[in-house]
């Protein structure tokens, strides 16, 4: 910003990198950085000449600044999907002994009708920038910091501090939060670290039903579901029940439909949930104090067969609720 200011009230040529990474730094807090630049462009626009150079980026800065704090609309185009491989040597039961998963971010193609600040956000090398780097690429969203940790996520060591970094850097990040943000925070609840699964507690906590919206959260966790560990997830969502434990269930409610009932650690994981329901919706508490089970979760519940330990838990639940 320094050096485009510098250029534009001396006359000097506008490095295009330059403005570009101006565009991108203006979010809601930061209409400061909006007014200096179109205070110069301003400035400089009584020549005539300098009037014809900078005559594009005045348009842009113009229509950047009407679009303060929005995100860039290809980034709602960004699409996740997973995919695993299986280990050639096999379980008795005829399962692989190992399955490895992975994620891939399928980026939106550059057109000709994109913007500059578009095609800088889709021409980035996600995979080898680091947290800092991510978080300053969009502050008007999160989802590129979302797409840095799902690229890097498969070649993490698990000693690594990168997603201790992300959790930190999520919680200052200034811009919006969808479902791929809500990916991000899935492989974060996920890790071996219990600072990293209570940095996204803390997360979830804090942005759910406000900043995230239940309905993206619910789609973020879902998809990402059958390539991560439930009972570490179970671990994240007992930190976030000790903080928030109505929006816990709430959340909890919703995702446990979308996921399979015979995943590993499912037993773990539904163990959070029962504990939770019993303690805020049990038999102690009236009617009138202890919302219902939505439709879809009791028909879920109600799948599930047998003696395991999430089938004992699922029918415990159901009890509860007749009662």
């Amino acid at each position: 910003m320094q050096r485009l200011t510098h250029n534009i009230s001396t006359g000097a040529d506008i490095l295009e990198q330059d403005f570009t990474q101006a565009m991108l730094r203006l979010n809601q807090g930061d209409q400061a950085t909006h007014q200096t630049l179109i205070n110069a462009l301003e400035e400089i626009k009584r020549t005539a000449d300098a009037a014809g150079r900078y005559a594009p980026y005045f348009a842009r800065a113009r229509t950047t600044l009407k679009d303060a704090g929005k995100p860039p609309h290809i980034l709602e185009n960004i699409k996740v999907s997973w995919s695993y491989r299986e280990s050639d040597t096999k379980r008795p039961s005829g399962k692989p002994e190992v399955v490895w998963w992975s994620p891939t971010v399928h980026l939106p193609k550059v057109r000709e009708e994109h913007t500059p600040e578009e095609k800088y956000l889709l021409t980035l090398h996600y995979a080898v920038m680091s947290c800092e780097q991510l978080a300053l690429t969009c502050p008007s969203s999160t989802a590129p910091v979302a797409v840095g940790l799902l690229e890097q996520w498969v070649f993490f060591d698990e000693e690594d501090h990168y997603m201790h970094n992300m959790a930190r850097l999520l919680r200052s990040h200034p811009g919006t939060w969808d479902s791929l943000s809500a990916q991000a925070l899935a492989v974060l609840a996920n890790s071996k670290h219990q600072v990293d699964r209570a940095g996204a507690a803390e997360l979830l906590a804090d942005t759910l039903g406000d900043r995230l919206s239940y309905q993206d959260a619910i789609a973020g966790f879902a998809q990402a579901a059958p390539a991560l560990m439930f009972t570490r997830w179970a671990h994240t969502f007992e930190d976030m029940a000790a903080l928030t434990p109505r929006i816990t269930l709430r959340f909890l409610d919703g995702l446990l439909p979308h996921c399979e009932r015979t995943q590993h650690g499912m037993g773990k994981l539904l163990g959070v949930y029962t504990q939770e329901y019993l303690r805020v919706h049990g038999a102690k508490h009236s009617a009138n104090k202890s919302p219902q089970l939505s439709p879809e979760m009791i028909a879920w519940l109600n799948g599930f067969k047998g003696s395991s330990q999430a089938a004992k838990h699922a029918r415990t639940i159901l009890k509860a609720a007749d009662s």
